[in-house]
């Protein structure tokens, strides 16, 4: 009693969820990886958190690895006609970030003294397919800029970032005016934003610092870029009014 190992030896997973969350979630990780694991510990929680952590073995482990197999999704699949006639398995991918959800909780609770060792390492993860990257060929991307063309400048503008950037989509979002450099047509990427539900926008740093980088741009893109920041000032005048 003394040294708590009773109330250790009753512990059932979906407390413990709760002990990871306060001590290890809220304080180390990001509100998008907080999102992301609320919504992880889902399936975590309905097949597993009935169990005391002493009682989760090697067995149950690989019982949720096949679970997660063979469970549908929330992605509809519809006909021709546009009804849904089933619902999508969990991709490779997502089956292992489950997976891993699982272990890394479990290997706290190793950490915290609840287990003595982790039944997820005894386990193999799910494995991930091969997946061929899609790229857009030269002259998909000259009828993209063509088509663009008709389109307003707000829109326009961010495509043409994207195509000669090559930046991901939040790193985009996050570009401010001082991280462009007109005269020497570079664009600073150094922070990336997202929009989570109930907290709004967020910005933040980069999860690597390699992801830090000064990208050289087309002076086509400098013009456009200069001729949205007038766009973007005559608006914000236009607001005060």
């Amino acid at each position: 009693l003394k040294n708590s190992d009773v109330e250790k030896d009753d512990t059932k997973l979906v407390d413990f969820i709760d002990i990871w969350w306060k001590e290890s979630v809220i304080p180390e990780t990001s509100p998008t990886t907080r999102k992301r694991y609320e919504s992880l510990c889902i399936p975590i929680k309905e097949q597993l958190g009935y169990l005391k952590l002493k009682d989760i073995s090697v067995l149950r482990v690989t019982r949720f690895k096949n679970y997660l197999a063979t469970v549908k999704s929330k992605v509809p699949i519809k006909n021709e006609k546009g009804e849904i006639i089933d619902y999508k398995n969990y991709s490779p991918k997502t089956q292992r970030h489950y997976w891993v959800t699982l272990s890394t909780i479990l290997n706290y609770a190793c950490k915290l003294g609840y287990l003595t060792s982790n039944p997820c390492s005894k386990v193999s993860a799910p494995k991930l397919k091969s997946v061929e990257a899609n790229y857009l060929e030269v002259e998909e991307i000259k009828n993209i800029l063509e088509l663009l063309k008709k389109e307003p400048i707000k829109n326009r503008v961010l495509i043409e970032t994207y195509i000669f950037t090559g930046a991901r989509r939040g790193e985009i979002m996050a570009i401010e005016y001082s991280d462009i450099d007109f005269e020497n047509a570079t664009i600073k990427i150094n922070k990336t934003s997202e929009y989570i539900a109930g907290e709004g926008i967020i910005t933040k740093e980069p999860k690597t610092k390699k992801s830090i980088r000064t990208i050289y741009i087309p002076q086509f893109l400098v013009k456009e870029l200069k001729a949205y920041r007038v766009w973007h000032n005559q608006e914000r005048l236009l607001m005060r009014c």
